[in-house]
């Protein structure tokens, strides 16, 4: 009887050992699913920057865009043109078009690199 009832308890540990141990694992696709749902169910106060990525050539085709407003902003750079799209990429983020502030403030980083401002710009739309 001794025996039966110390078998039945190393019977009974061997089994509560393996349950738990497949308690830690955690089902590959389950936790995918999971974190798809909350990427696109998650509200964020700015847009994702990693799907929006700009090439030279897009920053190049940036545009005077008319009726962005008329807030004037002066800079310490000397390029009218640099001044011009720091802004307009200004009057685009007060009206909350983040995303498309962020190609005029590249643009006119290439009018005038040495101008701290228009990379505390950049900074600012990034959020």
């Amino acid at each position: 009887m001794r025996y039966f009832l110390i078998a039945s308890f190393f019977i009974l540990f061997v089994s509560f050992v393996k349950v738990r141990s497949n308690e830690n694992k955690i089902d590959k696709e389950a936790l995918s699913k999971i974190l798809i749902k909350k990427k696109f169910s998650t509200i964020n106060c700015s847009p994702d920057w990693a799907t929006y990525n700009l090439s030279p050539a897009e920053i190049q085709q940036m545009m005077p865009l008319p009726g962005t407003g008329n807030h004037v902003w002066k800079i310490s750079t000397k390029n009218d043109s640099a001044q011009f799209y720091f802004n307009q990429g200004i009057n685009l983020y007060y009206g909350f078009h983040i995303i498309e502030a962020m190609p005029s403030f590249k643009k006119a980083q290439l009018f005038d690199s040495a101008c701290a401002m228009l990379f505390w710009a950049e900074a600012l739309a990034y959020g």
